[in-house]
């Protein structure tokens, strides 16, 4: 199941990135403010920042960025550890190239139109599908997700399981009753040749009737 949006990534990391910049020009602006101590609320923001961004590498598995990110985390919150300007951007720059180098053991796929539009669709078979057949969503959304990455093999497996819920579901309405060995037998047991060949009784039956 593919769960991550990268560009919930690229946002926290492009923030570290204005923020390295701004670090930067304050200093060139004022060589004297290197050793000046962090404003509480510029602390409190990189805090936060921090924060999220450790969400966003335990995500991608980047471990030695996550944990990174989880010790600037902590030792902002500690009031007693000192922060001061040139630390902070020491501190972003070995991170941010930390991140980098991670980023290049991933891999990432791009889904090119006209296939995206079936990518994680919850209700690709319509609204009335979804509410109808809550058993059949997962292999719905997959069927769907498998036919966007260029899986056609994958995504009829899916589909077959989503018709064997329509075709159960109509053996049930129509009160098929399936033997095995002579003893009765759930039709969620039923292999779909019994299913099949159950409703067609169950239809000749019923066009024998005034």
């Amino acid at each position: 199941m593919i769960v991550h949006v990268c560009s919930q990534f690229l946002a926290k990391y492009g923030i570290v990135q204005e923020d390295i910049g701004q670090l930067r020009v304050k200093m060139m602006e004022n060589p004297d403010a290197r050793t000046e101590e962090l404003p509480t609320g510029l602390r409190n923001n990189y805090s936060k920042e921090m924060g999220w961004l450790a969400e966003e590498c335990a995500w991608l598995d980047l471990k030695h960025s996550e944990r990174m990110a989880r010790s600037i985390y902590a030792n902002l919150q500690k009031k007693k550890h000192r922060y001061t300007l040139e630390l902070m951007l020491q501190e972003y720059e070995r991170l941010s190239d930390t991140v980098r180098v991670e980023l290049k053991e991933r891999k990432f796929a791009f889904i090119p139109p006209p296939y995206d539009k079936y990518f994680e669709k919850e209700q690709l078979f319509g609204e009335t599908v979804f509410e109808v057949f809550e058993a059949a969503r997962d292999d719905v959304k997959d069927a769907g997700n498998a036919l966007a990455a260029s899986l056609p093999t994958a995504s009829v497996y899916h589909l077959m399981r989503v018709a064997e819920h329509g075709l159960r579901r109509l053996a049930k309405k129509l009160h098929v009753a399936l033997t095995h060995s002579g003893k009765p037998m759930p039709i969620e047991f039923g292999d779909w040749d019994k299913v099949i060949t159950g409703i067609r009784n169950e239809i000749v039956n019923a066009r024998k009737l005034p």
